[in-house]
């Protein structure tokens, strides 16, 4: 049942009768409103004794949302879905369905808060608000959620990278590191690359599927995370030549190396040319940043790296582009001073 006292003054119960459809009581008296609902709602209950769902523990419930999904899922959140309802929420999964209560859903959100990133968290709720519209969609939840860090974006520096190019040259993570710092893509797209999409008479790589870790964590083949991630990008000419260096026929893939097995070996040349700690995804990052470092429009930016909207861009990468028009606009005054100083 959900109360609402309406601009009028007046109040107003629905109950949840269908899909997205109600049936509506209202009046000034709110305990007469709440009583003609609460009455109908209990009726409804007597006509449908055989509730499929009625003896279902919130354990069950989500269990069964994340099978019933399981063919629409990406094989990363169907395994994350799947440790969640093993692993977490707890408190939870014995309660009955129905007597599922928000303060209950608070408490268990609460304690999880304790031990877990405010976005592991939240991927928490985001399974059991998922399950229960499936199967309870008279219970919509209000709870707190633990409030979001904001990550600070890590650059590598310019010199690192150079550095970082020339340490893995002719190594097994060669083309990968490569790949990631000059083209901007991802760890999955790199590890799902096959040279049937390398083209070196046209220059260009067509990214379009990605390999990930799926159930058991074992590597899984999927389709980019949007339709922006399906693109042809140019080969840079420092691309072509790791990745001539890298090739070897007969091969299916770019890479036969496990993520794991390409994060450890990026570590350890990270070690060996300048002594720092940056993740494989900053890569990525510098090659965001040196695209806006040349004034290249954030259009070609997303497009290159596979994003849906230029949004994404700007809101990861606002910071270097403010900085990019303070200097623009300090080397404009000071044209203007030189112009106005010195009139013709």
């Amino acid at each position: 049942m959900i109360m609402d006292k309406l601009p009028s003054g007046s109040w107003r119960a629905r109950v949840l009768i269908g899909e997205n459809k109600y049936k509506t009581f209202s009046g000034k008296d709110k305990k007469d409103v709440q009583l003609r609902a609460a009455q109908f709602e209990a009726e409804r209950k007597m006509d449908k004794p055989d509730d499929p769902y009625a003896g279902m523990t919130v354990g069950e419930a989500m269990e069964r949302y994340v099978e019933a999904k399981k063919n629409t899922l990406s094989p990363s959140s169907y395994r994350e879905f799947t440790r969640i309802r093993l692993s977490n929420l707890s408190a939870l999964r014995n309660v009955k369905l129905a007597d599922l209560t928000q303060e209950q859903v608070q408490l268990a959100i609460s304690a999880e808060s304790a031990d877990h990133s405010p976005k592991t968290v939240r991927c928490m709720h985001g399974l059991l608000s998922s399950t229960l519209k499936m199967f309870r969609p008279d219970m919509t939840l209000h709870t707190k959620l633990p409030q979001t860090q904001k990550s600070e974006i890590v650059i590598p520096e310019e010199v690192d990278v150079m550095s970082l190019l020339a340490t893995v040259r002719g190594s097994d993570i060669d083309a990968a590191v490569h790949l990631g710092a000059l083209c901007g893509m991802r760890m999955s797209e790199i590890l799902g690359l096959r040279w049937s999409k390398v083209d070196f008479d046209a220059k260009t790589i067509h990214i379009c599927a990605a390999k990930v870790r799926g159930t058991n964590n074992k590597a899984t083949m999927k389709l980019p995370k949007s339709r922006a991630g399906d693109r042809t990008i140019r080969m840079l000419p420092a691309v072509e030549a790791a990745l001539r260096r890298a090739y070897q026929p007969g091969a299916e893939f770019v890479t036969t190396l496990t993520e794991r097995t390409v994060r450890k070996h990026y570590q350890h040349a990270l070690e060996l040319c300048c002594g720092k700690h940056y993740t494989f995804h900053a890569l990525r990052h510098y090659a965001a940043s040196v695209m806006i470092l040349l004034n290249i429009p954030v259009k070609y930016i997303a497009d290159y790296l596979g994003h849906e909207t230029e949004d994404m861009v700007n809101r990861v990468y606002g910071h270097i582009m403010r900085d990019k028009k303070d200097e623009i606009f300090a080397r404009l005054e000071e044209y203007y001073d030189n112009v106005l100083k010195n009139p013709s």
